[in-house]
């Protein structure tokens, strides 16, 4: 049988859902006759990478330096050499790009070099809440041709796919709704470790505690939580609050916190890879 080769393309492999399906994903869709390339760009600061996660799955890397989140037009045109010039390469039969600018720079160079199947899966969007009403417009148009040369189309659920139809992306039959898959097997012992974080914060037993899970980044609006949280610990509840993720709003949302005098109530914990403690 011809080997069937597969280049998966995102924009950086940051601590994250969709990094982690991108690894899930070319480590487990593997087979003698099939070979994956997951290539990626640039973490951002104060975003922790993954990129020894996947290195210990024994994966294929493809580093591109110049591919990162953040809008810049000549880093940007040189992410999109180097991604024509790695699909020229390994000539895929198929390319799988993961969210917004490595699907719009990988579908791009995969019209040039002519891949024969191209899948585009949205994480989540850029098309609302990010920029101003007139980026947004000319973001949908962008991803409106995108869809014309995107042979299907992943999204998670399937309200975000009758978003997307609606916002005039793609046609119903490009679409495939595939919600994400989680290793579910480390939670399943969970209810072992309950009290574990409780001890290590020092957190007395009764006090109820209130977690939220997210990279601090304002489309997440972690403000929202701290609201919240001054409304309960004025009413007289006592209760501890956990923000658990690291990213580029810590500091203000400490100062948010100190202000709103929560500082004795909000404990940010960053990163932390002991998820199955965190739930239980």
């Amino acid at each position: 049988m011809t080997e069937v080769r597969v280049v998966r393309l995102m924009d950086r492999l940051n601590v994250g859902g969709p990094a982690r399906q991108a690894i899930e994903l070319s480590a487990r869709l593997c087979a003698p006759d099939w070979r994956t390339v997951l290539a990626y760009g640039r973490v951002e600061p104060r975003e922790e990478n993954l990129e020894l996660s996947a290195k210990e799955r024994g994966l294929s890397l493809e580093y591109i330096p110049e591919l990162a989140r953040p809008i810049r037009p000549w880093a940007d045109l040189r992410a999109f050499l180097r991604i024509l010039g790695l699909l020229r390469r390994e000539h895929p039969h198929v390319l799988h790009t993961h969210k917004s600018k490595a699907g719009a720079l990988g579908r791009a160079a995969a019209a040039l070099a002519g891949v024969p199947v191209v899948v585009h899966t949205y994480h989540g969007h850029v098309l609302h809440g990010y920029f101003n009403p007139l980026a947004n417009r000319i973001f949908r148009m962008i991803e409106s041709v995108l869809a014309r040369v995107t042979d299907r189309i992943v999204v998670l659920t399937r309200s975000q796919r009758d978003e997307l139809l609606g916002m005039g992306i793609g046609r119903p039959d490009q679409y495939c709704v595939i919600p994400s898959g989680v290793d579910l097997e480390p939670f399943l012992a969970s209810e072992s470790l309950r009290g574990k974080l409780r001890g290590e914060l020092g957190i007395a037993e009764g006090v109820p505690i209130v977690g939220i899970v997210g990279r601090l980044v304002p489309i997440k609006r972690h403000e929202d939580f701290l609201a919240a949280a001054k409304r309960i610990i004025d009413n007289g509840t006592e209760c501890r609050f956990l923000i658990v993720g690291d990213g580029e709003r810590k500091q203000e949302l400490e100062e948010i916190s100190r202000k709103s005098g929560l500082a004795e109530k909000v404990l940010f914990l960053g990163n932390r890879p002991d998820m199955p403690v965190i739930c239980a």
